[in-house]
């Protein structure tokens, strides 16, 4: 293994300046490194100790700070609740001033009803009834106005009439008296006011007084009545006789001479079914068996 040769030292270096060199090398080597020492354990901080006089005074200042604010709750709670009184009482004399107020007020006295705005009808009739049954219906007042309005039912010039043809039936207006006193409505927009009425099925003398004739069997025509005039739609109806009822002997007089004729009948039948059973047979003898005689002569 080749050894390595050391370099020659220059004439010019000095002995002072190689030594002095080493020496600075070495320092600068070891100018980075600190000198270790050895670990010293952590020190605790010290443990605050407290005598029992600050303890007592620690609970005597949290007690107070308690009892401060259980204290403030109190009267938080207490001042919420008056002013929640406060405000009741305040909205209940509002309410009060309200309707006192409401009651104080006046209104203007409604308008009459106009007649176009009135619609009168008079509807339900029984369309078919027997002699002296009579008739029932039902007046209808109904206001089509776009405002309430105040009106009045005086039976004396308002309710139902029936003709037939052109004689007067009945009149209901007629047979109310003077004095009779009449109905006010107030109709609101839209409402109506029904009554019901009646007709006794006799006829009516023009002073309401009932004559002894019942109307009779035919066609009649009723129409509503308001204020002496007759208005709205005609309701047709008619009058029909009862049914005939057949006395019972002679029910039975029609029974008996009935059975008599079916038996007639059913006799003759028998009779013609037995000629006619006779003549064939006889004809059938003639034609397949004929006398001596006639064989003879012939």
């Amino acid at each position: 293994m080749p050894t390595r040769k050391k370099p020659a030292p220059t004439p010019n270096s000095a002995p002072s300046s190689k030594r002095g060199t080493t020496t600075r090398a070495k320092t600068s080597k070891g100018a980075g490194k600190t000198p270790t020492t050895a670990s010293t354990p952590a020190r605790k901080p010290p443990v605050r100790r407290y005598t029992k006089a600050q303890i007592r005074r620690n609970q005597i200042i949290a007690l107070a700070v308690v009892a401060l604010a259980i204290v403030g709750m109190v009267f938080l709670i207490k001042w919420a609740a008056g002013l929640f009184a406060q405000w009741q009482a305040s909205q209940a004399a509002e309410a009060k001033a309200y309707q006192l107020k409401m009651a104080q007020r006046t209104f203007d006295p409604p308008e009459k009803c106009e007649a176009e705005a009135l619609e009168v009808t008079l509807e339900g009739f029984s369309p078919l009834v027997s002699v002296g049954a009579g008739n029932s219906a039902k007046l209808s007042v109904k206001n089509t106005g776009k405002v309430p309005c105040l009106t009045e039912y005086n039976p004396a010039q308002s309710g139902w009439e029936i003709r037939s043809g052109n004689q007067i039936i009945a009149n209901s207006a007629a047979c109310q008296g003077s004095e009779v006193a009449g109905t006010p409505l107030l109709l609101g927009t839209g409402m109506t006011w029904t009554h019901q009425v009646h007709w006794d099925a006799l006829v009516h003398n023009s002073d309401c007084s009932a004559s002894a004739n019942v109307a009779q069997s035919g066609t009649y025509r009723a129409q509503a009545l308001w204020n002496g005039k007759a208005v709205g739609k005609e309701s047709v109806f008619a009058i029909q006789d009862h049914p005939v009822a057949q006395p019972q002997n002679q029910s039975a007089e029609q029974t008996g001479n009935g059975d008599q004729k079916d038996r007639a009948e059913t006799g003759r039948g028998e009779d013609s079914a037995a000629t006619r059973d006779e003549t064939a047979s006889g004809g059938k003898t003639g034609s397949t068996s004929p006398s001596p005689s006639d064989t003879a002569n012939g």
